[in-house]
């Protein structure tokens, strides 16, 4: 059994789950609702349940791993040419900070966290929260 979590080690685990899925969705090309879909809730709770430990490890690394095991395949897009200066996108972890978040300030529970990622990138508002 693991050991209980307190909010700040949750916020910080969610925080890398949702970061995660977001470096996995940019790789790949997909939307995070297509990477968490394929995960599906089992990997979205061992992502969550280990991060404390894989945090240490690249990003790079673990999103590549995390692909290969669930047989993620990148999508061919063609993606817009973006030519306002002062337009930024932000990255993966920005992204995986907004939806961790959100996860806190609608789900009171804790170990309730992954649950409320995963219906949250699976509503459709992910992508334009």
């Amino acid at each position: 059994m693991a050991k209980k979590k307190t909010k700040e080690e949750a916020f910080n685990d969610i925080y890398y789950t949702a970061t995660l899925l977001a470096s996995i969705a940019r790789r790949t090309n997909n939307t995070i609702a297509d990477i968490t879909e394929a995960i599906g809730e089992d990997g979205v709770n061992d992502i969550f349940e280990y991060a404390d430990v894989n945090h240490c490890l690249p990003m790079d690394q673990v999103a590549t791993e995390m692909a290969r095991q669930f047989n993620i395949t990148n999508v061919s897009v063609v993606l817009p040419s973006i030519d306002e200066p002062d337009v930024s996108i932000p990255g993966a972890t920005q992204i995986g900070r907004s939806i961790a978040r959100i996860v806190v300030e609608e789900e009171a529970d804790i170990e309730k966290y992954p649950r409320k990622l995963m219906d949250i990138l699976l509503s459709g508002n992910a992508e334009r929260r």
